[in-house]
């Protein structure tokens, strides 16, 4: 029984019979997803993970319900209301079988970094934390997030944020981790200000205000590569 063959053909019908061409347009090739349709993908659980978020990006659906898909399971309906969560312990089984060697330890905040209030990210206790290499490239450490005030943004209570070290903004509207001076840290989206004497921080959640910080007042830590969950 082809599961997400079936799942991704159903969804491409509800989008007024999405052509297959349209996923080029989100990193995938239509040939990629036709096959997968069409049930000629040997092995579903060895697609890459770019391609379950390409997929996803271009039907609109959580990245977690193919990965699902592939591996047999039925779609857990809390998936169906979430925005782009992705399991932890999902990631080990896409592509090849993993081994130790295969890991990488990255140093973990558990405590949780605001969403909401804020904490100094140094009164943090680090503990570590292994995921696959290929999944955490380019990642510097990871820290698990509190409240509700990026959830728009698919950052829910106690997603696991992997973050790549950063003071600098590669777009304005970058989800960043920062710290405010003689404050504490916290997750917010980042953009210059008008005047360009400082930043503007922005919450996904519309009952938080935006707050503008000027330059010296923050330090930016780092950039939010990667939104995971532990189930």
């Amino acid at each position: 029984m082809n599961k997400l063959g079936n799942y991704i053909k159903d969804k491409m019908a509800e989008r007024n019979n999405m052509p297959y061409e349209d996923f080029v347009k989100f990193g995938v090739s239509s040939t990629t997803v036709n096959n997968i349709v069409l049930n000629k993908v040997k092995n579903p659980k060895k697609i890459s993970l770019s391609t379950f978020e390409s997929i996803a990006k271009a039907l609109n659906v959580n990245p977690q319900i193919l990965i699902d898909l592939a591996n047999d399971k039925d779609i857990d309906p809390e998936l169906l209301t979430g925005k782009g969560e992705m399991y932890l312990d999902s990631l080990s089984k896409i592509g090849q079988e993993l081994t130790e060697d295969d890991y990488i330890e990255l140093p973990f905040y558990g405590a949780g970094i605001p969403c909401g209030n804020l904490k100094i990210l140094s009164d943090y206790t680090e503990e570590k934390v292994k995921l696959p290499k290929k999944f955490a490239r380019g990642i510097d450490f990871i820290a698990r997030a509190s409240g509700n005030s990026m959830i728009e943004e698919g950052i829910k209570e106690n997603a696991w944020l992997l973050i790549v070290k950063q003071n600098h903004l590669n777009y304005s509207g970058d989800i960043m981790i920062v710290t405010k001076k003689d404050d504490g840290s916290l997750c917010r989206k980042v953009f210059y200000s008008e005047d360009k004497k400082g930043y503007v921080l922005k919450a996904a959640n519309s009952n938080f205000e935006d707050e503008f910080i000027a330059f010296e007042d923050i330090i930016l830590v780092g950039r939010v590569e990667g939104v995971y969950y532990k189930r």
